[in-house]
């Protein structure tokens, strides 16, 4: 008789079954299905309370709108077979729901962990994030310990990575962006020591890391800076892959460098392309320096030139392995 696994941890521990040689993702799929304890040796690896914490976040996240890859829809909010008095009180209206959602994700964002180690956040935007979080494990494993910490890869952020979709159709609240964008800003509030970033083209005028997690970062160094404090974090390294305007595979900026970094815009419209797949579908909207505070400059500038971060030495080494 088959084994009767929870489907949110078999999605994720499956993960950790590597494929044979020459197996295609189907055959493999169809070697886990068929194969159940294969999952199931995986998750009697993991503690109990990762386990408990993977169900508990993307019930959570269902419950509160959010639409698991692959579901015909959004959680069990629209399955039609939530009791009444539940609808009733909680989700009778736009307004309602709205306030529900926030709840939830309140809820996720508090009781869980987005801390990563000093001096080895990593933050990114545009490139491959599976092969991202791939080669932060691989750089982790070679320090035999947890040198680098990045949102999807090490915090509790991925239990929810890749199990739902960032769009739902036709809903008034977008619930995994939601998440997401206040995880984020937690990440880029706990942040310590010599940051680093990973950009495509530039810093994408819209990206979570442009709108929320660099100005959470420089507003915290501004505050502490203004009380006569050092700041948590005191060094910021970005890595722009396939800059925009250079010919260059990679540049690295660091501290008062970062002013000269292109902010970059989509600027071919959407029945051409909805991604932006190269240099040739962005274009400068401005550079970094207007958006950085003059006492965070004037803090850089005491400093002085800075080496690269740990990270930045190790993106640079393997770029060719996490771009799209």
């Amino acid at each position: 008789m088959k084994t009767r696994l929870n489907a949110d941890l078999f999605d994720f521990f499956s993960r950790n079954v590597p494929k044979l040689e020459g197996e295609t993702d189907q055959s493999w799929k169809e070697r886990l299905k068929n194969n159940p304890n294969l999952v199931e040796q995986q998750i009697r690896k993991a503690p109990f309370a990762e386990q408990l914490r993977l169900v508990a976040m993307r019930r959570a996240l269902a419950v509160a709108g959010g639409q698991r890859t692959g579901a015909a829809a959004a959680g069990p909010n629209n399955s039609g077979q939530i009791a009444e008095r539940y609808k009733q009180d909680f989700l009778a209206d736009a307004q309602s729901r709205q306030k529900f959602a926030n709840d939830m994700v309140n809820f996720l964002d508090v009781a869980f962990e987005y801390g990563s180690p000093t001096d080895g956040s990593i933050f990114w935007t545009g490139v491959d994030p599976d092969k991202l979080v791939k080669q932060v494990g691989v750089w982790n494993s070679e320090f035999r310990g947890e040198m680098f910490g990045q949102l999807e890869a090490t915090t509790d952020a991925r239990y929810i990575n890749g199990a739902f979709n960032w769009e739902v159709k036709g809903a008034s609240v977008q619930t995994t962006q939601m998440f997401f964008g206040q995880v984020s800003e937690r990440y880029g509030a706990l942040a310590k020591g010599h940051v680093t970033s990973v950009q495509m083209w530039g810093l994408r005028s819209d990206s979570i890391f442009t709108t929320k997690e660099l100005p959470t970062l420089l507003k915290h160094m501004a505050d502490a800076l203004s009380k006569g404090k050092t700041p948590a974090v005191q060094d910021i390294t970005i890595v722009v892959l396939d800059p925009l305007g250079s010919n260059d595979p990679y540049k690295c900026f660091t501290n008062m460098d970062i002013g000269q970094i292109p902010i970059v815009y989509k600027h071919v419209p959407d029945s051409v392309t909805r991604w932006i797949r190269g240099r040739q579908d962005c274009a400068i909207q401005g550079y970094l320096n207007s958006i950085v505070p003059v006492r965070v400059k004037a803090f850089w500038m005491e400093r002085g030139r800075r080496p690269l971060s740990r990270a930045a030495v190790k993106i640079t080494g393997d770029y060719a392995s996490i771009k799209r």
